[in-house]
């Protein structure tokens, strides 16, 4: 129910802030991740997102695990 509300609540801000609920929530992506997508990491056929590199502090290194994973997207997201 809170998280439906915050989905709820980024829709009235923007798209940007929804979508940064979205991936945090649905697809469990950290905020560093979601800071050192790019554009070429998602595969918009599969529906998935590439996971490869995350962003501390203005420096773009490997993810947490230092592995590549591969999310789906929600139909929501």
């Amino acid at each position: 129910e809170q998280y439906a509300r915050l989905i709820e609540a980024a829709r009235q801000i923007d798209s940007t802030t929804l979508v940064a609920i979205l991936l945090g929530g649905d697809a469990g992506i950290r905020a560093g991740e979601m800071r050192a997508l790019e554009w070429t990491d998602l595969d918009l056929v599969k529906r998935q997102i590439r996971v490869e590199r995350s962003d501390w502090q203005g420096q773009v290194t490997t993810t947490k695990g230092n592995r590549v994973r591969y999310v789906p997207m929600t139909e929501r997201l």
